[in-house]
């Protein structure tokens, strides 16, 4: 029991999100006084009465150096006591931690520790270095390797999944044809979903105009382009078969077939490949997308492997390395096949937590080992301390359905909406204030199993066009009937009507930049590692 408490002054970026209106609540009723810094326009916290006062400050992504004076403005004005990101405004927030940390607490490890756990391929390479199981994984960086990887994955009859090394919310995800049954030893195909690929779509035109309009993608002269998207689903690789299965005949037959030595694999699991599963899959075609006019060494991607099974996120609070909060949850429904989830489910899953802190034991060696080569440190439990990882940290995993094992796709080193799934009388914020004390007495906060909660009007949204069966529809109603809004609260009304402005000021940013609205909620925080490429590891 941690008696010592006291009202703080707490300050909590990334204002637009719901994770961060959740924090706003929680915060305000535990007693603190809560303010807001955003540099979106008309962000959801504004409307909330737990909010004393919300400041728009510059955007973090154009203007960083405003930003970060900014911010120590108005900690010094409100004297507050603890900084709290939320989104990805925290490596910005990170790149400044040394200036603002004289001033303020921050909740935020460094920006090499945001780097090694935001970078997709380098995430996956540090959790095989830990011992745990991982997909096979390759790094892309230029044309050759992307074409040379998609080719080698066909011979081999497997269906891969390609995505940009820093990306969000699924936003560019290349996937298999819908279709794929599992099997054994390479990709099997139902007769539609054959037929699909065999005759090819009516809209093939517009879909590749739709692709090279959003994501700059580019495709060589004369060559046919059949694509497929989707929800975010990882490609697993089954052994190499013998005969080979052909999946798209209109693969150029002019790309070399033997795969480039320069590809560079992050990673190959020792262990057999699990059978394929791709009910998921989306609507363009990863065999043969084409390479995006970005990738670069400066803008990789990543080709990975497909684990069937069921998904599970969790969402942690770290204190130098050690586990303080927790929650394990199932994410059923997205707002589109290729987007972020909008219902979520908190489950009792031991053996989740138990992957989380193995990673992070072996992760603060790492680091420590790092740390100590590069800048010839002397080991002292000073020393140690100050690279142990604290912090939000969320991850995505998949339970393989035939052995249970656990397989991590990717980690978000930030809040997430695991964050939704705490009451006030769970005490979630004491993982942040308090931590040393939660450690001393072994304790983990977590949620109560069970507790459903959702985001209303994506849930609705998520729904539109689906051809489900009558079944699934049955589930998808129950699961709308039994879940609480994250938004919506009848002490605090105002922030489920200042969606819409939210919604509004997103639409007026994607048709001026000419980006999807999803797109345009992250534009001015995102962060790509353009300035961390000596942080690589």
């Amino acid at each position: 029991m941690i008696t010592d408490q006291r009202a703080l002054r707490i300050l909590i970026t990334g204002g637009r999100a719901p994770v961060a209106l959740e924090w706003c609540r929680l915060l305000h009723a535990a007693g603190h006084k809560v303010y807001v810094a955003e540099s979106f326009p008309q962000p959801l916290c504004r409307y909330s009465n737990t909010v004393r006062r919300c400041y728009s400050v510059p955007a973090p992504r154009q203007q960083p150096g405003a930003f970060l004076t900014e911010l120590e403005r108005i900690v010094s004005h409100e004297q507050i006591d603890l900084l709290l990101p939320t989104c990805e405004e925290i490596f910005h927030i990170a790149g400044g931690l040394e200036s603002l940390s004289k001033h303020v607490r921050v909740i935020s490890p460094t920006l090499a520790q945001l780097h090694r756990l935001h970078h997709k391929g380098a995430f996956i390479e540090r959790v095989r270095a830990a011992g745990l199981l991982v997909p096979d994984t390759v790094l892309l960086e230029n044309e050759q390797q992307w074409r040379q990887t998609q080719l080698q994955a066909w011979q081999d009859g497997r269906p891969i999944v390609l995505k940009p090394a820093y990306s969000r919310f699924a936003s560019q995800v290349w996937l298999p044809p819908e279709g794929y049954t599992g099997g054994t030893g390479k990709a099997e195909l139902t007769k539609d979903a054959q037929r699909e690929c065999e005759m090819g779509s009516s809209s093939e035109l517009e879909l590749e105009s739709e692709a090279q309009h959003r994501f700059g993608l580019k495709t060589e002269p004369g060559s046919e382009t059949e694509t497929e998207t989707g929800t975010e689903v990882e490609v697993e690789a089954g052994r190499k078969s013998g005969t080979k299965r052909e999946i798209n005949p209109k693969i150029n037959p002019k790309i070399n077939p033997k795969i480039n030595p320069e590809v560079k694999r992050i990673h190959t699991s020792s262990t057999a490949s699990p059978s394929l599963n791709a009910s998921n899959s989306g609507r363009w075609n990863s065999y043969h997308a084409p390479p995006p006019a970005t990738l670069s060494r400066q803008q990789p991607w990543i080709a990975q492997q497909f684990i069937a099974g069921e998904q599970l996120c969790t969402y942690s609070i770290v204190h130098e390395g050690t586990v303080v909060a927790h929650a394990t949850y199932r994410c059923r429904y997205r707002n589109s096949r290729a987007g972020a989830s909008v219902h979520f489910e908190a489950l009792e899953r031991p053996d989740t937590l138990e992957w989380v802190q193995t990673l992070m034991s072996h992760w603060n060696e790492l680091d420590n080992a790092q740390q100590e080569d590069e800048a010839d440190m002397r080991s002292s439990d000073a020393s140690r301390r100050l690279h142990r990882f604290s912090g939000q940290l969320s991850f995505d995993l998949i339970e393989q359905q035939h052995t249970g094992e656990l397989y991590p796709l990717e980690c978000n080193p930030r809040a997430t909406s695991g964050v939704h799934l705490f009451r006030p009388e769970d005490g979630l914020e004491q993982a942040l204030l308090y931590p040393a004390e939660l450690v001393a007495n072994g304790t983990i906060i977590q949620p109560q199993p069970g507790r459903r909660v959702m985001l209303t009007l994506p849930m609705l949204v998520s729904g539109l066009g689906r051809r489900w069966s009558r079944q699934q529809w049955r589930q998808w109603r129950e699961a709308l009937r039994s879940a609480e809004d994250a938004i919506y609260r009848h002490h605090d009304r105002m922030p489920a009507y200042g969606q819409l402005r939210l919604l509004w000021a997103a639409w007026r940013i994607s048709r001026r930049e000419r980006i999807s609205i999803v797109e345009a909620l992250t534009h001015d925080i995102e962060w790509n590692g353009i300035d961390a490429g000596s942080e690589r590891s």
